[in-house]
């Protein structure tokens, strides 16, 4: 299985484990610092709710604390954080409720002329409505985590189309 992709500063710091060419990581640490942009402006919009701020209050310290966010990732975070919000609320609703609810059922026997002959009361047991959208909900997360950077493999990623569409240059 491949590793995910490591952005080249982390890389030359690292002390280059992969043994990857020196001037190529630092020509791709160049390309992922051009992709930086201005971070003040980034303020939670007010239609998330007390969940979706509280998480979005804590990535962007984080992000920001290590310049890994900017302006235009604001609501692509929002939205990310709104979806958290979600799955937290039903995480809570499936932990109280159980991932598995009995429902009752009644089954009705009819004979030939269509009278009611026997009822039977039965309990028949199911996955709680909400395990789907809960699963929903997280890959949800996934992909606007990914779409944002929130993982390293997704900011490498970007990085290195960049260095690799400009094999021409001759900066060293």
């Amino acid at each position: 299985m491949p590793q995910p992709t490591k952005s080249a500063r982390l890389q030359l710091l690292d002390g280059n484990k992969n043994k990857k060419n020196v001037k190529e990581l630092q020509k791709r640490a160049e390309k992922e610092e051009k992709l930086k942009m201005g971070n003040s402006k980034i303020n939670a919009p007010k239609w998330l709710d007390k969940e979706g701020k509280k998480a979005f209050k804590f990535l962007k310290n984080e992000l920001v604390s290590i310049n890994l966010l900017d302006n235009a990732d604001v609501y692509n975070l929002a939205l990310y954080c709104d979806a958290y919000s979600e799955y937290m609320i039903y995480s809570k609703i499936l932990k109280d409720d159980g991932y598995v609810e009995t429902i009752d059922v009644t089954e009705y026997d009819y004979d030939e002329k269509n009278v009611l002959v026997q009822e039977k009361k039965l309990h028949s047991r199911r996955a709680h409505p909400l395990a789907a959208k809960l699963d929903k909900v997280a890959l949800r997360m996934r992909t606007l985590g990914n779409d944002i950077g929130l993982s390293p493999s997704a900011r490498a990623k970007l990085a290195i189309s960049l260095a690799d569409g400009d094999e021409d240059d001759e900066d060293y």
